[in-house]
């Protein structure tokens, strides 16, 4: 169980680190202050960014599945792929993001969790 929360918690600190990045040296954001964007006014490459880093989170929680788990399962992967799903539709929710990306985001999780337990072994 402790191995599971250290793979949402190290997917997430991957994607926090990413987007804090992204904040800190993208153009868009350097150039004004610090107050709250609006989600659907975001350039697509922002958001292409976005998605590749959050597809970078769930395949570093799916490695670290496979990599520290007793039994790991793909029944176990996939209940975590698809709670990193849930978490993207919860955003998707909350903020009001263009459709192509609110579909991208959503897709992109289970596939790659999978993957990346699935590249644990090609690495041994």
């Amino acid at each position: 169980m402790l191995v599971i929360i250290c793979s949402f918690v190290a997917g997430g600190g991957v994607i926090y680190l990413g987007e804090a990045l992204i904040h800190t040296f993208h153009p868009y954001f350097t150039n004004s202050s610090p107050v709250e964007y609006n989600a659907s006014t975001l350039p697509a490459g922002i958001l292409s960014l976005i998605i590749i880093l959050h597809a970078l989170g769930a395949f570093v929680s799916g490695l670290l599945l496979k990599k520290f788990l007793i039994s790991a399962d793909s029944f176990i992967i996939t209940l975590v792929g698809l709670g990193w799903t849930l978490v993207g539709v919860s955003s998707v929710f909350n903020e009001s993001y263009p459709v192509w990306y609110a579909i991208s985001d959503t897709c992109v999780y289970l596939p790659m969790t999978i993957l990346g337990s699935k590249s644990v072994g090609k690495w041994k």
